[in-house]
């Protein structure tokens, strides 16, 4: 097996990486260059691209992040929502490679949660058992459930059809009938996003993500429109939410969304998003990803909160491959 560990793809495999991220039922925008270049802009973090081939042909790819600090970097590793591989049947292969690799760079830890689902699962699981990684997966970690929103060749009534999303449609009715508006967001706009987000966050007590963050989110949504989607909803001249969605390949995932605060009579929120639903579905999605919900043993009533808004969009729930981690 032909192996490359490295910080910056040469021209050939990053167009490798690239095409394989995008085909791969696996794939996930987490481990795209473009977003792990963004959050590397802002967070002292150290990517870095590995990609396995096996006669030529890329059999899994992964970016491995190490934290950076203080002159050194943390011997800990992680690949989020990966790797991505072409099949269950060569993750086994795939985290071997990995393994030697990330080892004989320095790691003597590292975690991986491919992103397999539902019938895949439990094979998945299976296969990082053998690989000695044992299930780390935590209420407050990477979301191991979410709700799925078939989009594929659908018309806005198709979508939106069934009496599981009567209350979802009453919503978008009465959001309409108080004059909100809902518009495709710039790279300008991502300060309304960065404010509603912001503004959450103090209420809830934490920090929102640092200026760099956003600064570079906006320079990606002003230059890969295809690929990123920020979505508000306006009312009164005023922002009232915004929804930002990001394309891998076949999927669309909800990634982070906020509204202002207050009560009004309907949802702030279900216009922007019902809109990046209807732009996955226009770039030739199969499915939008709504971002995770809890799992069955996670109790924390802001989590649950926002999955009850998400289920108004889907509601069978989609369980996801866990995180596992192993020493070296």
């Amino acid at each position: 097996m032909e192996i490359v560990w490295t910080r910056s793809l040469s021209d050939p495999d990053a167009a490798a990486y690239d095409a394989f991220l995008e085909s791969a039922p696996s794939g996930h925008y987490t481990q795209s260059r473009s977003w792990v270049e963004l959050t590397a802009a802002a967070y002292p973090l150290r990517p870095r691209y590995f990609v396995a081939r096996e006669n030529g042909a890329v059999l899994g790819a992964a970016a491995v992040l190490k934290i950076a600090g203080l002159g050194a970097v943390v011997p800990v590793a992680w690949v989020e929502r990966g790797p991505a591989v072409r099949d269950v049947a060569a993750l086994g292969p795939v985290l071997q490679a990995l393994h030697r690799a990330s080892r004989r760079h320095g790691n003597i830890y590292l975690r991986a949660m491919p992103y397999f689902a539902n019938d895949d699962r439990g094979e998945t699981e299976s296969v990082l058992h053998r690989e000695r990684f044992r299930n780390v997966q935590k209420p407050t970690g990477s979301h191991a459930a979410t709700l799925r929103v078939a989009v594929s060749g659908l018309s806005d009534e198709q979508i939106l059809e069934g009496s599981d999303r009567k209350k979802l449609r009453q919503e978008l009715r009465n959001a309409a009938k108080a004059g909100a508006t809902v518009r495709r967001g710039g790279s300008g706009d991502v300060d309304v996003l960065a404010k509603l987000y912001g503004d959450l966050m103090i209420a809830q007590g934490q920090k929102s993500r640092p200026m760099r963050w956003w600064q570079a989110l906006g320079e990606r949504v002003g230059a890969e429109p295809g690929r990123y989607g920020l979505f508000l909803c306006e009312h009164a001249g005023a922002p009232l939410a915004a929804t930002l969605a990001i394309r891998c390949g076949a999927r669309a995932s909800y990634v982070m969304g906020a509204a202002a605060p207050g009560k009004l009579p309907f949802s702030k929120s279900a216009l922007s998003v019902f809109e990046a639903i209807r732009w996955a579905r226009d770039a030739g999605c199969v499915e939008f990803d709504m971002g995770g919900i809890p799992i069955p043993e996670d109790a924390d009533e802001k989590r649950v909160a926002i999955a009850r808004f998400k289920h108004d969009f889907a509601k069978e729930p989609v369980a996801l491959v866990r995180e596992h981690a192993r020493w070296f």
